[in-house]
């Protein structure tokens, strides 16, 4: 009996963190988690086609790109962060913010790659002119950059 109660506490973790999934979508999502609780490069696996099946929704993609993460494979993950902004429907392009922000972290911290942080930060000024906490952000990239003009 207690191993029933452990599944059946799962299922609600599960479709607690799929909720933002589309309904036909929710079963394959829950095989690409158990996927990834038989390993890394299963659960890799699994998302990376369940991402390809819906390559215009953004939760299979937010998955996939964490996954990534738990792995440290930090190009590949920012690189699904990447298809995430430009193919992934959005209501609003506000909604990138936070993943562009997300993006700026590796490509900072992980990758060391000074010149796509300047590109995310443009990117999320492009949609929100008055966000000071990307302006002073960039500000400080370029201080660091020692890119003064």
């Amino acid at each position: 009996m207690g191993k029933s109660k452990d599944k059946n506490q799962d299922k609600r973790h599960q479709n607690g963190l799929l909720e933002d999934f589309p309904a036909e979508l929710r079963e394959l999502a829950e095989a690409a988690l158990e996927a990834e609780r038989q390993s890394l490069d299963k659960g890799i696996d699994a998302w990376r086609r369940l991402v390809s099946s819906a390559p215009t929704v953004w939760p299979p993609r937010r998955e996939l790109a964490r996954v990534y993460k738990e792995a440290e494979r930090w190009k590949a993950c920012v690189e699904t962060l990447k298809e995430g902004v430009e193919k992934a429907e959005w209501s609003s392009p506000d909604e990138k913010v936070p993943v562009l922000f997300e993006m700026v972290e590796v490509y900072r911290d992980r990758l060391k790659l000074d010149v796509m942080v300047v590109n995310a930060f443009n990117q999320i000024l492009t949609l929100q002119p008055d966000n000071l906490a990307a302006v002073d952000a960039l500000a400080a990239q370029y201080e660091t950059m020692g890119r003064w003009p």
